[in-house]
Formats: C-alpha cells, structure tokens, sequence
C-alpha cells in the first residue's frame, strides 16, 4: 500500500508540475496591440510607432536595441502630460513589459533623451473596469543618452489579468514635448473558450503538458493495480 500511495504521489506531482510549467512558459510576446492617446501627436509620428516594432530589428520583440528615434519609427507629442492607452485585443495574463523611451532629438545635445517619458503611472483595466495602478510598475523611466541607439527598459508585474494597460503620463526629462520609441507587452493569454485549446501550443509548452499528461497517465495506472 505505500509503494502504491508514493507512486500515485509521484503521479500527482508530474501531472501537477507539467501543467503549471507549460503555462509559465507560454508567456511570451503580445501580438496585435494597438495603441491610442488623449495627447496631440505632432505632425508625421505615428502613435503606431510605438507598437509596430518599427525601430526594431526583425520587427515587435521583447529584446533587442532600438534604432535612433525618428518619423518612421517613434512617437512624438506637442503635450509633455497625458495619457496613452494599449489595447491588447484580448484578455492576458500580464508578467511585464519591455519599453524603448525616445532619445529624440540624437543629433542635437541640448534636446537629446528630454522627450522621453519620466514621471508615469501605469495602471490597468478588464472588460471595461475601471483602471487600477499596477503595484509595484516602475514610475519613472531614465533619459535615453545614446546617439546611436536606445536600450530597452523591463518591467515586472504582479499577478493581473487584463486587456488594456494605460500610461499615465505626468512628465519627461525636461523637454517641451513628449514621446515613446516602442512599448511590448509579455503576458499568458487567458483560456476562455473550449475553441481556444485547439489552438496550437509552441514547442516547449507541449513537451511540458506531455509531463502533466505523462502523469495523469501514470496515476491511472497505479489505480488500476
């Protein structure tokens, strides 16, 4: 009887194991996001910029340098205060985000890095609820220094679930006007319907719910005997 309560033991952990791994390891990159601000974008900076992965290399991505900030691949605001809302398409399991703040204007040493956001609440709504700050978000954000690219900033999150995500913008670094180079999200999107498990799992997130299954199966078994 003890062999078969540790082996039915082991079972429950595999089964247990497989599928809490393969749901942290499908976090990963939020396709889709659109964006949209209550701020004046100034004339030829798409507010699109900052999620089309543009100045990325390769396109939308987590990692990686930005290109210089310009027209083509950033955003700019005649506002320095305001509001920018990303609208993730759907509802997630949020783990963070990876932001790229402007180093607009790079050829100009009086100008460079202070249009970049500084001061900012980041808060979070889901299925129209009212935004709550995020705990625990950085509010401030360093000035972009570099004249050749921009580094990435990343963010942690608590445990939240949402599908839209505001930045409440209260000041940059000194400049008179603001903007963003990029902004991406990594999240887990949320299981709604029985349509979204047919869905087809990357690589790794299978290998890890064959453990869980793995040990569903060895479970049965020991029953059996």
């Amino acid at each position: 009887m003890a062999g078969i309560t540790r082996r039915s033991g082991f079972g429950v952990f595999l089964f247990v194991a497989g599928m809490f791994l393969a749901r942290a390891v499908s976090a990963s990159l939020i396709s889709g996001i659109t964006a949209s601000t209550d701020m004046t974008t100034e004339v030829g900076y798409a507010l699109s910029n900052i999620v089309n992965g543009s100045g990325l290399s390769g396109g939308p991505a987590l990692t990686g340098q930005h290109e210089n900030a310009s027209a083509t691949n950033a955003w700019l605001s005649t506002d320095v205060t305001g509001n920018v809302i990303f609208d993730l398409g759907d509802s997630y399991h949020l783990a963070g985000l990876t932001l790229w703040n402007t180093n607009w204007n790079h050829t100009q040493p009086s100008k460079k890095g202070k249009y970049g956001i500084d001061e900012v609440t980041i808060l979070y709504s889901l299925h129209g609820s009212a935004f709550t700050a995020i705990g625990g978000a950085a509010t401030s954000f360093p000035k972009q220094n570099s004249t050749s690219h921009i580094s990435p900033v990343t963010l942690s999150f608590p445990a939240i679930t949402a599908d839209m995500v505001k930045f409440m913008i209260q000041g940059n670094h000194n400049g008179p006007a603001t903007g963003l180079a990029e902004v991406q999200f990594d999240g887990t999107r949320v299981i709604k319907y029985a349509t979204d498990l047919t869905r087809v799992p990357e690589p790794a997130t299978l290998s890890l719910m064959g453990v869980g299954l793995a040990g569903f199966g060895f479970m049965r078994r020991v029953k059996r005997s």
